[in-house]
């Protein structure tokens, strides 16, 4: 066989599915980044250390891979998930890359013929990146676990290798760079549990055993300095006949999770009934692979040319038995008796699962025999485990649906709605229901927009003007409705179609103009190009004081808008005393000005504060006394000397409810 076809197809279909995927990033974060950029922010306002920034958990789960490369990406790309990004689609192609350069050492071991390596290196290159992963595939937040996947399993070969050759100085780079990768993900201390049964597998030693529990040491040590969140408190209640029955649905739903595209083709029941038949292969595969290696050690068998590669698959396969119990009993605990639908409707979950299927093919090619009239059969089951990844592929521009919701979050947002309440509340759905949440994701969103970071960074602001040369186009306006919100104006839902010529090959936020050239809101395209008609625009336009505009324009991209938001700024007052140091309260976190009814107006609960020392607040409470408003906010006291009488304090409106 030749490996040049091999590694050609192999890159092909590498290069096409990130190509697409790409394509499709998501430009704003959905949940779990903003919590990402929340902690980006207290870290610029020195309320944690660098180090407490990496290491605290995510509730349940350690992150700090995608902590360090948010922090990068908010220095070097704006907080725009660019330097995510990267990192997301190299994690990726180098995992399919590393799977499917192992399938062809191993295939060559075990004699398999040429057409099986092809067809099977193919069918696992569609697998590893097959985009019914949407999350890990289109979110740059998952880089998460496209890194920590790459990392553990890469680790753990580099193990069996380094103790096979027996280097110290190869065993001892991978076990501090196990040290390192317990804190990249929640299956850090699986991986660390695996590195121990590796060393136990090839016994090297007493003192060699010893070093292997240093990945499970500093996962311990990392838990108990930053010590996990409560969601795994009430486990306790899953020990019963209901509780195991839903761990073992979520079990199979998890394994099943990459057959979620084909529901509506084949039945709920019919997909999870794969999902256990898969689980029951991986479990059984684990058996032989790990037994069968201890009972030719007792034996005292020589060692075979593909030992290496059946202990590897022995241990990837018990990795993705424990990663799916521990997905099951999470959703479980979650959700309640419908997890199975949480684990199959999770798309991350195809992370790992998909190698279950990327074993069968293992086991499929090898059984291939040009002398066996089953070949047929068994190359047939190769190619429908491939098209198991490729037909997401087929379908994907269909199926796709997270940018158009994310886009109209960033619209709604951009006009002054809360990212709490709906139509803005898509990158976070229920976060107002959370105590921590309600607070700390609108002054998150608001300091990524204030500071033109992230989706901002490159759209104008409201009521700027654009002073380009590009001549804006019509929109056709289709409906103007009024909304019932009324923030720095009121504010109109709109709809429309745009001009064949300003058409977007994906969903995409657009600037709204008047005749004036004036920004008076954003839209989303919501529909494919239509050549005829159009593509459907919908958007938000805001009016203060006058009857929305007759004609919508597209604004071109680029830097050509000028023009700023008129600033409300407000000085503390000028007293220092045993309560105050410059207007700056001494032992609780405000300040104070005169009560008047434009300072209360002005001061209104739900604004943020930005502070002359770079740092913001949310504004929680304004009390009147003795005719002075004193001003309550969130966190700990103020620095007097950086933000009292004669700075300015800059107050943002809040958002829309």
């Amino acid at each position: 066989m030749k490996e040049k076809r091999y590694y050609l197809v192999v890159f092909l279909i590498i290069a096409t599915n990130i190509f697409i995927a790409s394509r499709y990033t998501s430009v704003a974060s959905l949940v779990d980044g903003w919590a990402v950029w929340n902690r980006v922010m207290l870290l610029n306002f020195n309320e944690l250390s660098f180090v407490d920034y990496l290491l605290n958990f995510f509730g349940a789960h350690p992150h700090s891979i995608v902590m360090l490369l948010a922090w990068v990406d908010y220095h070097a790309g704006n907080a725009t998930q660019t330097v995510l990004s990267i990192a997301l689609y190299s994690s990726v192609a180098a995992f399919a890359l590393f799977c499917t350069q192992r399938f062809l050492v191993w295939a060559k071991k075990v004699d398999a013929p040429g057409y099986g390596i092809i067809i099977g290196g193919a069918s696992i290159a569609l697998l590893a990146t097959t985009l019914a992963d949407q999350q890990v595939m289109t979110i740059p937040f998952q880089t998460v676990l496209a890194i920590s996947r790459l990392s553990y399993i890469v680790l753990l070969w580099a193990l069996i290798r380094s103790l096979r050759e027996d280097s110290a100085s190869n065993l001892s780079i991978v076990t501090i760079l196990s040290c390192f990768a317990v804190t990249f993900h929640g299956s850090g201390p699986i991986f660390a549990l695996l590195f121990i049964a590796i060393h136990c597998m090839m016994y090297k030693g007493a003192w060699r055993l010893l070093t292997g529990l240093a990945p499970l040491a500093a996962s311990m040590t990392h838990a108990y300095f930053y010590k996990p969140g409560g969601e795994l408190d009430n486990l306790s209640s899953l020990i019963s006949l209901e509780g195991l029955t839903s761990i073992s649905k979520a079990l199979f739903g998890y394994f099943a999770s990459i057959l979620l595209p084909f529901l509506g083709i084949i039945s709920e029941q019919t997909i999870l009934i794969i999902g256990a038949i898969a689980f029951l292969f991986t479990a059984l595969f684990a058996c032989y692979c790990i037994f069968g290696l201890i009972i030719a050690r007792v034996k005292k068998v020589d060692t075979q040319a593909t030992d290496d590669e059946k202990l590897f698959a022995g241990i990837l396969s018990v990795f993705i038995l424990l990663s799916g119990a521990a997905a099951a009993i999470l959703m479980t605990v979650r959700v309640g008796p419908d997890s199975y639908r949480a684990t199959l409707s999770s798309s991350r979950y195809i992370a790992y699962s998909l190698l279950s299927y990327a074993l069968i093919i293992c086991v499929l090619v090898q059984a291939l025999n040009k002398k066996r009239v089953t070949n047929a059969l068994k190359l047939s089951g190769v190619v429908l485990l491939g098209a198991v990844g490729l037909y997401p592929t087929l379908t994907f521009k269909n199926n796709y649906l997270f940018d158009i919701e994310l886009n109209k979050s960033v619209a709604a947002i951009s006009v002054g709605i809360s990212p709490l309440i709906h139509p803005a509340d898509a990158i976070w759905p229920l976060a107002k229901e959370d105590w921590y949440w309600v607070n700390s994701l609108p002054e998150t969103v608001s300091y990524l927009k204030e500071g033109k970071l992230g989706p901002w960074s490159k759209l104008p602001s409201l009521h700027q003007v654009y002073m380009g040369n590009k001549k804006p186009k019509k929109i056709v306006t289709t409906s103007l409705e009024k909304m019932s919100l009324t923030c720095n104006g009121e504010i109109f839902q709109f709809s429309g179609r745009l001009p064949a010529r300003s058409q977007y090959s994906r969903s995409k936020v657009i600037t709204l103009l008047d005749e004036g050239n004036k920004v008076v809101g954003f839209g989303v395209q919501i529909s494919p190009e239509n050549k005829t008609d159009g593509a459907e625009v919908q958007g938000y336009i805001v009016s203060k004081g006058a009857p929305p505009p007759g004609l919508i324009f597209v604004g071109p991209s680029g830097n050509n808008y000028i023009g700023k938001n008129d600033l409300d700024l407000i000085t503390p007052y000028n007293l220092t005393d045993s309560t105050w140091l410059n207007g700056v309260a001494r032992n609780w976190p405000g300040f104070f000005v005169k009560d008047t009814e434009e300072n209360r107006r002005l001061l209104a609960p739900g604004s943020t504060l930005n502070f002359s020392n770079g740092k913001s607040r949310l504004l929680t409470e304004q009390e009147s006394a003795n005719g002075f408003l004193n001003i309550r906010m969130n966190g700990s006291p103020l620095d007097a000397d950086s933000v009292g009488y004669p700075k300015p304090i800059r107050i943002i409106k809040p958002a829309c409810q």
